[in-house]
């Protein structure tokens, strides 16, 4: 363990005295490029006399760019694939460790216009470096990124650290793995997380230019008179386009080329050099748009202020989605089976005799059978609220079987005790978080329909029950969340169907189609209640999958529920969990994995010990 620490602060100081050079040589270089014509090489003689040390300077980085390259260059994680069959174009997307949010937000963009005819020839990944953040909170985003990784499959992350400094070697690792995973893409397309993209309108550009195999490259052109360039290039803040033949010769030219800190210009040197056609294409934008994307059919790439809450609307009112079930089932024996409860509280939504109550959140709380220590956290914690705000809340947890004899006992004492446990008969696995999903719409449809809203949660979700009620009753005024609605982090994904990835994996047996309906991410939401009895006689006739909350999506879809995004649902927790949590737009959040930081939590949050102000 402590040679390992000594060996990644050497690669780091390593990296930061490149770094170090790699300043001096972008001044160098830049006053060079700013004035000459030809971008100094070892052995070429330019218009300037250069003295023999700058000499020996610039030959010597140049030198050092194998030694760079083998360590920044080497992933950090497993490289992602792209699906099998041709790809037609490799889209690269700048990003950061921490801008998980951006990242999710490209993918809803993606697969919001997932359903054109060419869609399925693109492969999106995201390029990046490692966190700047220093200690736990470092530690904490790397994390994530590897988690992001697992389930995404789309991360690439290269050893240096994420710095302005060093986004033209994160353009390099991108296009180094474009050039070598994806052999049959013909181009590869460059921006940034903060840049929306039309890929149907790319792809139909793309399909028109001719010959294929030219050395070409295609963007916003920035004419030589520019006071950064000398020569003219594409700007990476609208994004660019090269041909497959133009990233060969990038991954042949940059470990003997000058390395300038902005790739755009990078590139620009390289398309000077080797005589390259360079197009300029009015539809790649740097500014935001002005005006209605659908009815601007040029439009190809702009910038967003928000892009979190615009992108998806934005092709969403221009696209439709598709998805169908192969061979739907008759699932009614199936659901008898799973909803002859082992433990039921028919009676949990009424008084003694048997009048409904006045429920305005039934929250029933997704939960492994071993998680004993997180129920009681939450009985005690957030979950111990019965009136908020003067409205009734009710918290049920749900479970599957264990076969763990030792186990079960303890699970009907701990039900003997608090009354507040439903548990349906089947195996409590990933794979069957549906069924759970399932036994809730059922339990709710038959014992609690008049609540007002379901809560569906997680045990490892903190939740927020009076900024909840607050955020509905705004939306109640502006008309919205009064029926057949669903609110949470809404968002779209790509239909796994690599096999390797279990838990996500899903057949094209069970499921046609590229990407899912929108759904809302599975930790924690809100529907109205007059939605789920509808819900419940859909999945009757819908065959099952095992993401839970993709199947939301898609029964979701069938009876026409209004999806309303709101990112105060947090998918993971803060660098101050407790800060996080009074930030007036967090509603919920997800990742609390111990009780003991449930308990923490809560204290500090309802005693208000700690600082925030920083």
């Amino acid at each position: 363990m402590y040679g390992g620490k000594l060996f990644i602060k050497f690669v780091l100081i390593t990296i930061a005295a490149i770094a170090i050079l790699r300043t001096l040589e972008f001044y160098i270089g830049l006053f060079l490029m700013i004035h000459t014509c030809d971008v100094p090489q070892v052995g070429v003689k330019t218009q300037h006399t250069i003295s023999d040390p700058v000499q020996k300077t610039i030959k010597s980085l140049q030198n050092v760019n194998e030694a760079l390259f083998s360590q920044t260059l080497d992933a950090v994680i497993p490289l992602p694939l792209c699906q099998k069959g041709k790809m037609f174009l490799v889209s690269v997307i700048a990003s950061s460790p921490e801008s998980f949010e951006s990242r999710m937000a490209v993918r809803n963009a993606l697969n919001a216009e997932g359903a054109g005819a060419v869609s399925s020839t693109i492969c999106l990944v995201f390029v990046l470096g490692l966190p700047t953040t220093e200690g736990e909170n470092g530690r904490k985003i790397q994390d994530m990124v590897e988690q992001e990784s697992q389930r995404y499959q789309d991360v690439i992350q290269g050893k240096f650290l994420d710095t302005n400094l060093n986004s033209t070697l994160k353009f390099l690792m991108g296009v180094t793995w474009a050039h070598s995973k994806s052999p049959h893409a013909k181009f590869i397309f460059f921006g940034d997380d903060k840049l929306f993209v039309s890929y149907n309108r790319l792809i139909g550009l793309l399909l028109k230019v001719k010959p294929e195999n030219a050395e070409m490259l295609q963007g916003k052109l920035i004419n030589a008179s520019s006071n950064v360039s000398s020569r003219p290039f594409c700007s990476s803040e609208a994004g660019f386009v090269l041909t497959r033949k133009a990233t060969e010769r990038i991954v042949q030219a940059a470990g003997n080329m000058t390395l300038i800190p902005f790739p755009d210009v990078f590139i620009g040197v390289i398309a000077q050099r080797y005589n390259w056609t360079i197009i300029h294409r009015d539809g790649f934008m740097w500014g935001e748009l002005k005006g209605d994307f659908c009815s601007l059919p040029n439009v190809i790439t702009f910038r967003l202020r928000s892009i979190f809450k615009n992108a998806s609307s934005i092709h969403q009112a221009c696209a439709t989605y598709h998805t169908s079930m192969k061979k739907p089932l008759l699932n009614e024996k199936y659901f008898q089976q799973i909803t002859k409860l082992v433990h039921d509280h028919p009676d949990a939504c009424y008084n003694s005799i048997g009048q409904p109550k006045d429920i305005y959140f039934i929250a029933l709380i997704h939960s492994r059978t071993s998680s004993f220590d997180r129920r009681i956290a939450i009985r005690k914690t957030w979950g111990s609220q019965k009136v908020v705000m003067g409205k009734n809340i009710k918290v049920l947890f749900i479970l599957g079987l264990t076969k763990d004899k030792d186990e079960q006992h303890k699970i009907d004492t701990e039900n003997d005790k608090y009354n507040d446990i439903i548990q349906g008969r089947f195996s409590d696995s990933y794979r069957n978080l549906t069924s759970k999903l399932i036994t809730g719409w059922k339990w709710v449809s038959e014992n609690c329909r008049h609540a007002k809203y379901y809560y569906k949660g997680d045990d490892d979700v903190f939740v927020l029950f009076y900024k909840l009620i607050k955020r509905i009753h705004v939306l109640n005024l502006e008309d919205k969340m009064i029926q057949k609605s669903c609110l949470g982090h809404i968002g779209v994904s790509t239909i796994v169907r690599d096999k390797k990835n279990k838990k996500y994996y899903v057949s094209e047996t069970d499921l046609e189609g590229k990407i899912y309906p929108p759904y809302p991410a599975g930790g924690s939401y809100i529907l109205t209640t007059d939605i789920i009895p509808g819900l419940y006689q859909q999945a009757l006739n819908t065959t099952l999958i095992s993401v839970d909350d993709a199947y939301q999506g898609i029964v979701g879809a069938k009876i026409g529920v209004t999806w309303l995004y709101n990112k105060g649902f947090l998918q993971n927790r803060g660098k101050e969990d407790t800060c996080s949590l009074r930030n007036g737009k967090v509603l919920t959040m997800h990742g609390f994995k111990y009780s003991s930081l449930i308990f923490k939590t809560w204290n500090i949050y309802i005693n208000g010990t700690e600082s925030c102000g920083h």
